[in-house]
This record gives C-alpha cells, structure tokens and sequence, in this order.
C-alpha cells in the first residue's frame, strides 16, 4: 500500500512483462488502485510503474524503468528493491 501525493491510499495491482517469445518474465507492471464509491479506480498520476529484473524469472533483483513516477509516491510500506 502506498500513499499519493494528495494523501489517498493506493492498493497495487501487479502484471508481470514477458519477453517477446513469450517464454520468460522479464519485469512487473505495477498499477495504483483507490477505493472511490466502493469500487476500484485506477489512480491517475503517475499511472503505471515499470519494473525491469536484472535476470528474466526472477523477480528479487530489479530496477524502476521510469525514476521520476517513482518519485510520485511516498512510501508507506516497504517496496523492497534487493542489491546485488
């Protein structure tokens, strides 16, 4: 869960990216979620996050594609990013 920059709550929604054969995971799409009328809406600024692993099929070592959509979100838990 994580907070935007007007102070809702936004619940992730992950998709993982896959090469163009199809055959290996090579990053997550993350997209933000609120609740608005008891029903999910997708939250408008940044939009969509782009993770890319650093190995296809493992997900613990990665970078964020995009730093500045990044930077439009404060951290409420911890979205871990592993080192090498």
């Amino acid at each position: 869960m994580v907070a935007t920059n007007d102070g809702q709550f936004a619940l992730p929604k992950n998709r993982y990216l896959v090469d163009d054969a199809l055959e290996s995971r090579i990053g997550l799409l993350v997209s933000y979620y609120t609740f608005d009328n008891r029903r999910f809406v997708p939250v408008r600024s940044p939009g969509q996050l782009r993770l890319r692993f650093a190995d296809p099929d493992i997900p613990f070592r990665f970078s964020i594609q995009d730093q500045a959509q990044a930077a439009d979100y404060r951290r409420v838990s911890p979205l871990r990013q592993s080192h090498r």
